[in-house]
């Protein structure tokens, strides 16, 4: 069975990232996809996309979505 990632608590500078605002949340997805698109080698990439789905995992449980929460709206949305 599919396991949802984790979210992250902290970034690479060690900020909460349940502190972005909006446009800090949309600077970060940005540059996530930016990278899964800028690399030649396919398990590079495959790891960049894990970076999109940790970020979007993030974001939503900044948000106040755990666990199930979550898991219901995959559920849904697929």
């Amino acid at each position: 069975m599919y396991e949802l990632p984790l979210p992250v608590k902290r970034d690479g500078d060690g900020r909460l990232v349940k502190s972005y605002d909006e446009f800090e949340w949309y600077l970060k997805l940005q540059e996530e996809i930016y990278e899964a698109f800028i690399v030649d080698d396919k398990q590079r990439r495959a790891e960049e996309l894990t970076d999109i789905i940790t970020v979007c995992t993030s974001y939503l449980a900044a948000l106040g979505f755990d666990k199930n929460a979550r898991c219901v709206l995959q559920a849904k949305l697929n």
